[in-house]
């Protein structure tokens, strides 16, 4: 048996197996484990101190944590809760718990944890950031692609910034309804620009800015070829695809996939929920192509 260190999901289900087969050690010293021409290194637990460099595969069965300015140059497997140091950096990392990516830490690749993953002020993912349960976003943290069942920005999981007071109501139909989208209030919008493409997408020729504190209920998949903006507390059910700026308002929740070829902007407290996000990323005040809001770096 070898380790894929290339993807994720082979990699954890192999480190498990690995540990499995593994016996612990008597005195819980790290151990050399054979891979062919390689080999890695079992820990039953990890906590190294500050600008600690290793370079091999590591497995760790329980708990990981590394001080400010650590560096792994190869993939890292933790069995337990992980918190990655100030500064870090990292090739890759699969956790089977709680994940906390800490400030300016960069993750060069992947980061998949089975619990919480909390991405802290400044820290960056350099290509697919996953968890099963859910994903936070301080300040200027982001991941070229987030994938999980809930990705929150700013304030805490569960719960949402309170909508704008209530003054009426923009609805974005399906085509399928036979209803056109109510964007005569749109500046600039132009009814020419607006066609359906089959019974559940609308596309626009130009950029949308839809208006606050007008209350949005995007039902339908709407692709935006120049830039689209909505204000806090909207819904969307659905997927905005644009190629410009996205910017999403405070307090706002989205069940569908939010991509965008230009900067995407998450105000604070916004919730997506539902299915995963598509191709473009999110982090606050970031620029992109993501799979929700932010900006590539």
């Amino acid at each position: 048996m070898t380790l894929d260190l290339e993807s994720s999901p082979v990699f954890r289900e192999q480190a498990r197996a690995w540990l499995t087969l593994h016996p612990r050690s008597w005195d819980r010293n790290p151990q050399v484990l054979p891979l062919g021409k390689q080999f890695a290194v079992v820990a039953e637990f990890v906590d190294c101190p500050p600008n600690f460099l290793f370079r091999e595969p590591l497995l760790v069965r329980g708990d990981f944590q590394c001080g400010a300015g650590s560096r792994f140059e190869a993939p890292v497997y933790v069995g337990g809760n992980c918190a990655v140091g100030k500064n870090s950096k990292l090739l890759a990392l699969c956790v089977d718990g709680d994940c906390v990516v800490g400030l300016n830490a960069r993750i060069d690749t992947w980061v998949d944890a089975t619990g919480n993953l909390d991405l802290r002020a400044g820290s960056w993912v350099g290509e697919v950031a996953m968890s099963d349960r859910a994903i936070q976003l301080s300040l200027e943290a982001g991941a070229a692609q987030l994938f999980a069942p809930e990705v929150q920005t700013h304030g805490h999981f569960g719960g949402v910034a309170e909508p704008p007071p209530f003054r009426g109501l923009l609805e974005v139909p399906k085509p399928s309804s036979g209803d056109i989208p109510e964007f005569g209030s749109v500046r600039g919008f132009r009814a020419d620009k607006i066609v359906a493409l089959g019974a559940d997408t609308w596309v626009y020729d130009g950029s949308l800015a839809l208006p606050a504190p007008v209350w949005i209920w995007i039902r339908s998949k709407l692709v935006v070829r120049g830039s689209f903006s909505c204000p806090a507390g909207s819904l969307i059910e659905d997927d905005i695809k644009c190629g410009g700026t996205l910017h999403v308002g405070g307090g706002s929740v989205a069940r569908g996939k939010l991509t965008a070829r230009g900067e995407l902007t998450l105000e604070p407290d916004c919730l997506f929920e539902g299915l995963p996000f598509g191709r473009s990323g999110l982090a606050p005040g970031k620029r992109g192509p993501w799979l929700l809001p932010g900006r590539s770096r």
